[in-house]
């Protein structure tokens, strides 16, 4: 890289080429002249000015007695050295202005109108937003269109169009990145609702396992074992219950009395056991008819097994037969 190449920024330490050394205190247009000039406070070797050519001051020297100061081309600075006063920003880069105006530097040094020591920018703009065409109080820095110059003291206000351009492409990627970090967390969250979930099924699943081994389970044999529940009841004891039950009630109802009066009376009852339900495939129950005798021993008891529906005539006649025979004898 040749020596033309590097950029000098106000403040920077340099040796020209007569072997003199110093420090940049302006960079910027001479009036009358549009090559850009470069004004030195020199510590070692011989100046020429005290800042001031032609009646215009450009820049100013610390000594009152010496001639200290040299106005410059780019060509006669051979080595360039940044301090810790070296400008952000120097001559010919182009800057945002508060990320909104964009503009290139024509003019940095300490103008004649400023109350301190701070580096000023002379700035054309590229749009006609500024207050000034490079002159402020009747004296020139650098040549533009009205309305289009602007000075600014505040570095920090100031952005290099790389260093913003920059800046905008971090911010699309860091956009992007908070859009993927979003899309992440939203995935992360619901796979951990997802893993949340199953942890309860499986929490779950591991109750109900306990609750079985908690609760035996009984063999067929010992079912068998368990006692019956009263609807659960054999059916020939709820047939003799029915049958106990329903001649209590139906006593009088279903008791045929057949009397003569001058013998010893014989009674036929006719009981109608209503048996209770049983199992399916078996054929229903079988009535019982009982005839007993009432009051003497030679009436006759019998106890016959029909089927429902079938109608007892023979016993009926041979008991009044029997009624008749026992009559003839009393006779």
């Amino acid at each position: 890289m040749s020596t033309g190449d590097v950029l000098v920024y106000f403040g920077d330490k340099v040796v020209l080429d007569d072997g003199c050394t110093g420090q940049v205190r302006f960079i910027g247009e001479l009036v009358g002249k549009k090559e850009i000039c470069y004004g030195i406070e020199l510590t070692t070797g011989k100046g020429k000015n005290n800042g001031t050519l032609d009646g215009v001051t450009y820049f100013k020297v610390k000594s009152k007695t010496q001639l200290t100061g040299r106005l410059v081309t780019r060509s006669k600075i051979q080595k360039t050295m940044r301090t810790s006063q070296s400008s952000r920003y120097t001559i010919d880069q182009n800057v945002v202005i508060k990320g909104v105006l964009t503009g290139v530097v024509r003019y940095v040094g300490v103008p004649t109108f400023a109350t301190s020591t701070k580096v000023h920018y002379g700035i054309e703009l590229h749009e006609p937003k500024g207050d000034n065409d490079g002159s402020k109080r009747g004296q020139k820095y650098f040549t533009c269109a009205a309305k289009h110059g602007i000075f600014v003291s505040n570095e920090s206000s100031l952005t290099s169009n790389e260093e913003f351009e920059q800046a905008k492409l971090n911010r699309k990627q860091g956009m992007r990145m908070s859009q993927t970090s979003i899309v992440t967390k939203t995935t992360e969250s619901f796979k951990d609702e997802v893993n949340e979930k199953d942890k309860d099924k499986d929490k779950n699943k591991d109750k109900d396992k306990d609750k079985d081994k908690e609760s035996p389970k009984l063999t067929l044999s010992e079912n068998r074992k368990l006692p019956m529940a009263k609807s659960n009841d054999s059916p020939s004891k709820a047939k003799a219950s029915t049958t106990k039950s329903s001649v209590n009630a139906n006593a009088n109802a279903n008791t045929n009395t057949n009397t003569n009066t001058n013998t010893n009376a014989s009674t036929s009852i006719i009981v109608n056991v209503n048996t209770p339900s049983l199992p399916p495939r078996r054929m229903s129950q079988p009535k019982i008819i009982s005839t007993c005798s009432a009051k003497k021993s030679k009436t006759h008891t019998r106890t016959q097994t029909v089927f429902q529906g079938t109608r007892l005539t023979r016993t009926q006649s041979k008991l009044s037969a029997t009624a008749k025979g026992d009559s003839h004898h009393s006779g």
